[in-house]
């Protein structure tokens, strides 16, 4: 490598920083849920008791009552929901290839950048979708493991098997996350196919998985640093307003009340990405730039999608 993460984590900065495009993009990929780091208020991570979990609670009971209201919303949610995944897939693609832009000496505009996104839309969400498809998969032996323990008077035993189940899930998914932010930059810059470019993406882990590792524990650092600010603005300013809302169109059992509520909740997850921005963006920076480090034949605008 010419340099060091901490060198390549602040060139990313800088680019974030200089790049008003990355910005916008940035917003975007918050908004829909980042990439294996993301957040987004359908998380709740960081909040005590969850202005989810709330208005969860709070909805199930009201559209018991309000079926049509129910269906209108489950609709338009559905709709939202996969627009906000092409938007955020598009997003993503886009930001990868500004900053290969910049790193080849150019300067990325939006627009310009846009045709990054639109030429690897399909293969990137097809890794995007496998990658949360394979997760949930993974996840279900340790479901069945404590809920074949579930109710035994036994301890040791389950728990040590749950912790090695647990840890064997926290191993997978951090390699599957890398495997996911290399292959989707293969994707990307050099208009790899899927499963080519997870091929090539376990080799380039394989040969340099040092500097990848340490490219991924400077993206935690950051994905921590968002979930904090979420948890202190999201947290400790909005979160009771938007329980009060939500309290009150349930006591009131209005649809208008709860209309109010849902538009309020969907303002404060536009905050939350718009304060995720920054940190988003120079996440995605930092894989980009390390990836086009590693892998120099890609640096470029040398051949555009």
């Amino acid at each position: 490598m010419k340099t060091d993460p901490w060198e390549i984590l602040k060139d990313s900065f800088r680019t974030v920083i200089r790049n008003r495009c990355l910005w916008m993009f940035g917003f975007v990929i918050a908004l829909a849920g980042g990439g294996s780091q993301g957040y987004n208020l359908w998380v709740q991570a960081p909040l005590s008791g969850g202005v989810t979990g709330l208005a969860g609670a709070r909805l199930s009971s009201f559209v018991r009552a309000h079926w049509i209201y129910a269906l209108i919303a489950g609709a338009v949610g559905l709709l939202v929901g996969l627009g906000l995944l092409c938007a955020g897939v598009i997003a993503q693609g886009s930001a990868i290839g500004a900053v290969a832009e910049v790193e080849g000496g150019g300067s990325p505009d939006v627009r310009g950048s846009l045709h990054w996104g639109r030429n690897a839309f399909l293969r990137f969400g097809v890794l995007v979708i496998g990658y949360a498809a394979v997760m949930s998969l993974v996840a279900v032996p340790s479901l069945l493991y404590w809920r074949a323990w579930s109710g035994t008077k036994q301890m040791v035993l389950p728990c040590l098997g749950g912790f090695a189940l647990g840890m064997g899930f926290v191993v997978f998914s951090i390699l599957a996350g890398i495997l996911l932010e290399l292959s989707v930059r293969f994707v990307v810059l050099e208009g790899e196919g899927i499963m080519e470019s997870l091929r090539r993406a376990v080799n380039l882990f394989r040969d340099w998985w040092k500097e990848v590792l340490a490219c991924w524990f400077y993206a935690l650092l950051i994905g921590v640093l968002n979930l904090i600010t979420m948890a202190v603005v999201i947290a400790g300013i909005l979160e009771n307003p938007l329980s009060a809302l939500f309290r009150s169109a349930y006591d009131h059992q209005s649809p208008w009340l709860f209309s109010l509520a849902i538009a309020a909740y969907f303002l404060a997850w536009g905050v939350a990405a718009l304060l995720g921005t920054f940190f988003v963006a120079t996440s995605s920076a930092l894989w980009t730039n390390t990836f086009l480090e590693l892998e120099p034949v890609a640096v470029p605008g040398m051949h555009s999608p």
